[in-house]
């Protein structure tokens, strides 16, 4: 099983995560933390004009620190993947890999730190004492109970939080991407950063059916394997190069935990990975001269890195 800290977005808290995701993620045994940034969620009575992305990134490597956690998969919602790509160079050592949630993604050449239109800081000065930004409306594709439900535990945000730039002092860790595809115009941030990391080899990239405050995703389904259980009755998974899907099918023990990018022997440039709860998947190659197995023995070298679920 896995162990997850989770980092919600800008003007949330742990709440919304607590009440809809961490249950479903603790019935499967993993073991998951629900962060909470300083001045916001249950932690708003702390809010002043000195917090930024700093203190953010703090709050989180204090839950990894003080809770004694390691080989964490650490998840950033929305703004929340400024703060874990923060966390990334300071806690590494701690971390097994990032999952960017619908999230921005700075890089030392764009490392963030957003400008504020003058209209905004008319409304900021105004309203929210020059240091406060007021909540963003909620996703239009939101059930209406679960916007009433929100809204009051949605909190004013210390505007550093969103001006401040990314410290990068380290390489950054295994990265996964999931993109939440409902209710997204193409222009929207989220849509591009989609686009730009889906097809680059240093990512792994996921799509969800869902709005991108994903409190209701619909399950994916999953294929069905004989009751034989040969993973050659199963249907596929998904088409991941020319020639090449993916199997459902138990793994050997030694294969328990982890995340894998195994590269075919046979199919030049087709290149696999294995994961998913229990890392009980394989993957298995169908090519132009009939059926053949992913295993030790027709794998090139590929990269192992750490997943965990």
């Amino acid at each position: 099983m896995a162990t997850f800290v989770v980092v919600h977005g800008a003007w949330g808290g742990e709440s919304s995560w607590n009440k809809f995701v961490v249950p479903r993620l603790q019935a499967s045994g993993h073991t998951v933390h629900a962060a909470t940034l300083t001045g916001l969620g249950n932690r708003t009575h702390l809010a002043h004009p000195g917090i930024d992305l700093d203190t953010h990134v703090q709050d989180v490597a204090n839950v990894l620190f003080y809770e004694d956690l390691h080989d964490v998969t650490l998840v950033g919602h929305s703004y929340g993947g400024r703060v874990i790509t923060g966390v990334a160079c300071t806690s590494a050592d701690r971390l097994a890999h990032l999952v960017y949630l619908d999230a921005f993604v700075p890089t030392p050449e764009n490392p963030g730190g957003t400008t504020i239109s003058s209209a905004s800081q008319a409304r900021i000065d105004a309203e929210g004492d020059g240091w406060r930004n007021p909540p963003g409306d909620a996703p239009p594709d939101q059930p209406p109970e679960i916007i009433e439900w929100a809204r009051p535990r949605r909190s004013w945000q210390p505007v550093k939080t969103f001006t401040q730039p990314v410290r990068f002092t380290k390489p950054a860790l295994a990265r996964t991407y999931v993109y939440c595809t409902v209710g997204k115009d193409p222009s929207s941030p989220f849509a591009k950063l989609a686009a730009q990391v889906r097809d680059d080899p240093a990512w792994t990239y996921h799509q969800l059916e869902t709005g991108h405050n994903l409190h209701r995703p619909r399950r994916p389904r999953r294929p069905r394997c004989h009751p034989c259980g040969d993973w050659r009755c199963a249907g596929p998974r998904r088409v991941t190069a020319p020639g090449t899907m993916m199997w459902m099918t138990p793994l050997p023990p030694r294969w328990e935990r982890g995340h894998q990018e195994l590269r075919s022997a046979s199919v030049p440039g087709a290149a696999m990975q294995v994961h998913g709860r229990d890392a009980r998947q394989a993957v298995h190659e169908r090519g132009p001269d009939g059926l053949g197995t992913f295993g030790r023995h027709t794998l090139e070298a590929g990269r192992d890195r750490r997943f965990g679920v």
